[in-house]
């Protein structure tokens, strides 16, 4: 009888789909905006797409978006962010912690540092030996030695202001304008101030001023300002994030582009393809879907076995120019046929303009 039930259970396993010896992996997401907001988003589809195409049905994500644009975004409100954010950790027990953008990565990993968890984060725009001078999570990129590892969005903006230049030859000098809205914007800016120093005369535009903006009413009003200076040549809006109305209501970073593809007179760069699509005139833009699938490598050495330490964090592999025809047109460009050629993608027209 013991033979038969001890066979009967092999010959019963035999035919159990493979799916039911197979774990199920737990990835735990966490944004720093709102759902839908920020480059984290378009990153985290690359990731997906990659890790859904490795594992199936066998793995699962949770999430949670911080509100850090709301109104009740004080250091009381990520204080107990934190609390919320280790409570569901605990629960879901996920086998990796994603983060994206810089303020998940600011709030979360000294909170998550030499923990059980193993932590990749994406959209790290400052250099990570910026946040390793406040918290010391890497020994190094290529050999981290911690819990920690990730693919960071280091921006190239010295090609983009050489293919701007190559688009408008004739022009010299150039403005930053930006919200100030978050912490990591000053010091991303600053970053590359830095590296305009040390390039000085081989760098394509003279600074010739940085104006960080407290409100919508204030970009609008500073764009006018140096859109009527006739010796400024070039108005680089770096950042709209955070930046309230007349009502006190977020703009967002679509309707701030709207408005400046309407009322910006001048030339302007970016770094982010989808402001391109929008109507900026051009970009050296990281690829941030290809970003999302970095993190998903990352990710599935980590699931197989490989210890997060080992694994050196990454730059995006991939920065490619975009350009928007609509856009030059408005501002009376032609952009040269070798520009043309070299970019991977052109927009037809200035999507925020219908």
């Amino acid at each position: 009888m013991k033979i038969f039930f001890v066979f009967t259970i092999v010959i019963f396993c035999l035919f159990l789909p493979s799916t039911a010896w197979t774990r199920t992996e737990k990835i735990f997401v966490i944004h720093s905006y709102q759902k839908g907001q920020g480059c984290g988003t378009i990153s985290e589809t690359g990731m997906v797409s990659y890790l859904n195409n490795k594992f199936g049905d066998n793995i699962t994500y949770d999430h949670h978006y911080i509100d850090s644009m709301g109104k009740n975004a004080s250091d009381a409100f990520f204080e107990q962010e934190k609390e919320t954010v280790i409570k569901r950790l605990n629960k879901y027990d996920p086998d990796v912690v994603v983060l994206f953008d810089d303020l998940a990565c600011r709030i979360f990993i000294p909170v998550l540092l030499n923990t059980e968890f193993n932590v990749v984060f994406g959209g790290m725009n400052l250099p990570p030996e910026k946040y390793n001078e406040e918290f010391k999570f890497m020994i190094s990129r290529n050999k981290p030695g911690f819990n920690v590892t990730g693919v960071t969005e280091e921006a190239d903006f010295n090609k983009a202001l050489k293919v701007l230049k190559e688009i408008v030859p004739d022009k010299k000098n150039m403005v930053i304008i930006s919200s100030a809205g978050m912490d990591f914007i000053p010091e991303v800016l600053e970053n590359f101030k830095n590296t305009m120093k040390d390039q000085d005369q081989n760098f394509p535009f003279k600074l010739i001023d940085t104006v960080y903006v407290k409100n919508f009413s204030e970009l609008k009003n500073s764009v006018v300002r140096y859109g009527e200076d006739e010796s400024i040549d070039v108005i680089f809006v770096f950042c709209l994030m955070a930046l309230e109305d007349e009502s006190g209501k977020i703009v967002s970073v679509k309707d701030g582009i709207k408005w400046l593809v309407r009322n910006q007179h001048k030339p302007g760069l970016t770094w982010i393809n989808h402001w391109v699509e929008l109507g900026h005139l051009c970009g050296v833009c990281v690829d941030l879907p290809g970003c999302g699938v970095q993190m998903g490598r990352i990710v599935e050495k980590i699931l197989n076995g490989t210890h997060i330490g080992e694994i050196s964090i990454e730059k995006p592999e991939n920065h490619f120019i975009a350009l928007n025809l609509e856009r030059a047109e408005f501002l009376n460009i032609k952009i040269p046929v070798h520009v043309l050629e070299a970019a991977e993608i052109v927009y037809e027209k200035a999507v925020s303009l219908y």
